[in-house]
């Protein structure tokens, strides 16, 4: 069985494969307006923004986070490790990841404090050709070795920005026009998709939700359900301003789905970070 893992180490919410996420979460209500996010270090050399002080700004390089990708790969055995806002990148990126049980590794560039998307995988289980990648996504072609079946595979990591998103949308539209393989896409599309995915906070933004589904039907993409917690992030503050979404999904397309009908996506329990990881059995 192949598996691919997810995990987000803390994302900024500020508007807000397997996937991890590590900054804790500003209010959701900062970047609605899509405003510039100024960032500085606090006393405690604690990032700030908009008088938010926030946690873990350490991403990848965080003591805990190599133990808990071992701890989860112990337990779940990925052939596919996706870890989103890493907050690392260039040398610093390979020394991290030459030490995680994974022999191959793609990463993306790093914008400021934010962002970083790495894709880890074994090559005596899955042969891995890349195609493109930006800061917000990398493009695959997955060959797994005990079947000789090919299919394409999209990590994602949604700048918390809707500007930003709205590139991401339109590059993930334009891939499905030059590629017809069976297709898997999961990260952190930071955008709940319908109602039901938000709990707290301001109410969900029918406009931006539109846009993300319109990206999803010009793609072909479905989501095949899930097992375990609904939400997948939460901003871990007290009942009265908890605000809790789920916003790191897998979807496939018809293809995809024929190839695999018995896959099955599994919401794991929340540690180390405000995401939870997300797990796809093939």
């Amino acid at each position: 069985m192949v598996k691919v893992l997810g995990i987000v180490l803390t994302g900024i919410r500020c508007a807000s494969v397997l996937g991890m996420g590590l900054v804790q979460s500003m209010e959701e209500e900062i970047l609605e307006d899509d405003s510039t996010m100024v960032c500085c270090r606090d006393e405690d050399g604690l990032l700030q923004s908009g008088g938010h002080r926030v946690e873990g700004i350490e991403g990848a390089r965080k003591p805990a986070f190599k133990n808990h990708v071992r701890e989860l790969v112990h337990i779940h055995d990925p052939a596919i490790l996706i870890v989103m806002e890493t907050r690392v990148g260039g040398v610093r990126a390979k020394e991290i990841t030459d030490e995680l049980p994974f022999d191959r590794v793609i990463h993306t560039d790093i914008i400021g404090f934010a962002g970083g998307l790495w894709l880890l995988w074994n090559e005596d289980r899955v042969d891995i050709s890349q195609l493109a990648n930006t800061e917000q996504e990398i493009h695959v072609i997955v060959k797994v070795r005990s079947s000789n079946l090919n299919w394409l595979l999209s990590a994602i990591y949604a700048s918390p920005r809707c500007a930003e998103r709205q590139v991401l949308w339109s590059n993930l539209k334009m891939m499905a026009e030059f590629h017809e393989m069976p297709w898997v896409r999961t990260g952190d599309f930071n955008e709940p998709l319908m109602k039901g995915d938000k709990f707290g906070g301001r109410g969900l933004s029918v406009s931006r939700a539109l846009q993300f589904k319109e990206c999803l039907d010009a793609c072909s993409m479905i989501d095949i359900g899930f097992s375990g917690p609904r939400f997948t992030w939460t901003n871990r503050w007290e009942v009265q301003a908890l605000i809790k979404e789920r916003i790191d999904r897998f979807f496939v397309n018809s293809q995809w789905c024929l190839m695999y009908p018995k896959a099955r996506v599994v919401h794991l329990t929340r540690c180390h970070s405000d995401h939870a990881p997300i797990l796809m059995e093939l």
